[in-house]
């Protein structure tokens, strides 16, 4: 049981990690968030990739993956690159959604795919 005191409110989430890890046995995204705020917050992560060449899009999930976050905590994710992603340049892009009252927390990042 985790008790948030009713003074408490501020809400607070950084990136900090993101990028392909090719260390992992198939390729994928390694995300790292971190929960900088002062009660438990609820995000929703959601990455999709943009070929740079043809603007071409691929998703990672359907849906976005939540997660509740104590204070506090690190957690990381682990995204699979989409099945049909043919090689090239590609933009990734993670997006973390804390809630309706705060900002959406954007990561970029540039990649070479080269499917294995």
């Amino acid at each position: 049981i985790y008790y948030t005191h009713p003074a408490l409110a501020k809400k607070g989430m950084e990136i900090r990690k993101f990028n392909l890890n090719p260390a992992l046995p198939e390729q994928q995204v390694e995300l790292a968030l971190k929960n900088t705020g002062e009660v438990i917050t609820e995000g929703f992560v959601q990455v999709e990739f943009t070929d740079k060449n043809t603007g071409a899009e691929y998703r990672v999930l359907d849906q976005s993956y939540g997660a509740n976050f104590l204070p506090g905590d690190l957690r990381y994710f682990y995204f699979p690159l989409p099945q049909d992603m043919p090689n090239g340049e590609y933009t990734a892009m993670a997006i973390i959604d804390i809630g309706s009252e705060e900002e959406l927390i954007i990561g970029m990042k540039d990649f070479q795919f080269e499917n294995q």
